[in-house]
């Protein structure tokens, strides 16, 4: 047998339509999420691909704010969480934003994550941040934006919990006490003093 051919890459229906010439240079364009959405909800609803990328792009706009709006008065105040709202309407490259683009997407999950992370919903958080990291490139940020706070936090529910039945054994109590303050500092600058003060 030959050498197997490589696989067909996802290309967004939009770039196949809108640039024929260009395909071979924008094979990797986007993450297969996107791409997916679009040949699902053009398979649901009879539009077309373009149209359901359209769809899926202008859903997935609305949602950012509803989770910016919401993690910010956990950290801060409510007035934090409007500023967000505004910054988030007034984008510079907003225009992209109403696009068949997979920006509003990857926001959309990102700011949903990072809500579910503050408010401890880790398998919501988990799940989110995955289809974020199956959404663009830089989701991998996100990924590590919601497993370090879960680190930490089941880091020491398992050391309160072995240190309450006293069957660590001392090289371990003594590693995590020499990392509690490293982990401490770490919560607080990422601006998550109330994974600090656990």
């Amino acid at each position: 047998m030959g050498p197997k051919a490589p696989p067909e890459p996802v290309v967004s229906a939009s770039i196949r339509n809108a640039a024929p010439a260009l395909l071979a240079l924008s094979d990797y364009a986007f993450f297969p999420l996107f791409p997916w959405l679009e040949r699902l909800i053009g398979g649901v609803t009879g539009l077309s691909v373009v149209d359901a990328g359209l769809l899926v792009s202008w859903v997935a706009l609305l949602s950012p704010p509803g989770g910016s709006s919401r993690s910010a008065p956990t950290c801060y105040d409510r007035r934090v969480g409007v500023l967000l709202v505004v910054l988030w309407a007034a984008i510079p490259v907003g225009i992209v934003l109403s696009m068949a683009y997979s920006e509003s997407l990857f926001t959309a999950l990102a700011a949903w994550s990072l809500y579910s992370v503050v408010t401890r919903h880790w398998i919501w958080a988990g799940v989110l941040a995955s289809c974020a990291g199956m959404t663009r490139p830089v989701g991998l940020a996100v990924v590590a934006a919601v497993l370090i706070p879960a680190a930490v936090v089941l880091f020491r529910h398992r050391w309160q919990t072995s240190a309450t039945t006293d069957r660590t054994p001392l090289g371990w109590r003594v590693l995590a006490a020499r990392l509690r303050p490293a982990l401490t500092l770490a919560c607080r600058a990422s601006g998550l003093e109330g994974l600090a003060s656990q």
